[in-house]
């Protein structure tokens, strides 16, 4: 059988609300109450709501700063609120869509309009859910997917790493194994970075903040991408503190984002092009410590597209739009940073290339 939806009633009137139960009551509704905004809220927390009914003139909150609050909160911005008020202005139809309103009643409430507008907002919830569901699938799919990919390629890394090491191939076929061996392992980190961005986003991924050294992280990431830097002929230009930058952070998450950052600076840029990596510390720039300016001479980002290139969900659209400077890495980067309260920018370089800048 079908769960009955559950309607919210918030009014400072019991009669108010009562009112409203008998209106409803031709339709199999459940029905809960709230007398003001904070117990709504508290409410919220043991009742999965399907429409609220707001009435707007209220002590304390208001039902447009509550339905503020409403729609700003990610467990709850996805129930459709109708505000019901005595104000028949336009000025108060207005402010009631400003604040999130999906729907907007004005006193006296006839029956039959109240439960058309119930029933409308019922239709959009349960759309909403259905669609949830979907792509909750498609989320748990892709991540079993991806978790899946690991095995085989683990082995593909350990056979070709075991054919290099025999030292038995010929010269042609040792630089072509090698380059095989060198996707292989970027695919390898690409898959753990998604595993990881769904912990990230699951709030399951824990951080192991301690203090360490950010001239020390920057220096050993520099090592690390010199070889791909050679391959590529691009030159690294370096310039660190004297003294070390110690700072709290998860130095295992932050390395890989950093080695994110300098992989996509040095595979944009072209080659005998120069990525130059200068990491200073800041005593006016509170709450950050240190900065780091990644800069690179590959292709220009245009600047309306500057904040979208850290978001996941805005990669396909991007590169439809000819916008190749996006992928995993950069929304990973971010989603490290916010986890270290830290902030990760772009802008672009003079006359062509872009200036990442991590300040942490």
């Amino acid at each position: 059988m079908t769960q009955p939806a559950t309607i919210v009633i918030v009014d400072d009137s019991p009669i108010a609300r009562e009112t409203l139960v008998d209106l409803l009551t031709d339709d199999a509704y459940q029905f809960s109450h709230a007398e003001n905004g904070l117990a709504l809220f508290k409410l919220l927390d043991s009742v999965d709501a399907d429409v609220i009914l707001l009435d707007v003139m209220m002590p304390g909150l208001d039902g447009y700063e509550v339905c503020r609050q409403l729609k700003s909160n990610p467990d709850w911005q996805h129930i459709p609120v109708i505000l019901v008020t005595a104000l028949d202005t336009r000025e108060a139809l207005i402010k009631g869509l400003d604040a999130g309103a999906d729907e907007f009643l004005s006193k006296p409430i006839y029956g039959a309009v109240l439960r058309a507008r119930v029933r409308s907002m019922l239709r959009i919830k349960q759309q909403y859910d259905a669609l949830q569901k979907v792509l909750d699938l498609r989320e748990n799919l892709a991540a079993m997917i991806v978790h899946d990919m690991r095995s085989p390629l683990s082995t593909i890394i350990l056979y070709l790493e075991l054919m290099l090491r025999r030292g038995t191939l010929p010269a042609d076929e040792v630089t072509r194994t090698e380059r095989l061996l060198s996707e292989a392992r970027r695919l390898d980190t690409f898959i753990n970075d998604m595993l990881l961005l769904t912990k990230m986003e699951e709030d399951k991924l824990l951080l192991h903040r301690r203090p360490s050294d950010l001239t020390e992280l920057v220096a050993t990431c520099v090592e690390n991408c010199q070889e791909l830097a050679t391959a590529r002929k691009v030159t690294l230009q370096v310039s660190l503190p004297a003294e070390p930058v110690k700072i709290d952070l998860d130095a295992n998450l932050f390395s890989r984002t950093l080695d994110n950052l300098l992989n996509n600076a040095i595979r944009s840029s072209p080659a005998l092009g120069t990525v130059t990596v200068n990491l200073a510390t800041l005593t006016k720039q509170k709450p950050y410590q240190a900065q780091l300016e990644i800069t690179d001479q590959g292709r220009s980002i245009p600047e309306e597209h500057w904040d979208d290139v850290f978001d996941k969900f805005s990669i396909a659209s991007l590169k439809q739009k000819g916008v190749t400077r996006v992928g995993l890495p950069l929304a990973f980067a971010q989603m490290i940073l916010q986890a270290h309260d830290g902030l990760i920018k772009v802008r672009n370089n003079e006359p062509q290339g872009t200036i990442f800048t991590v300040l942490v």
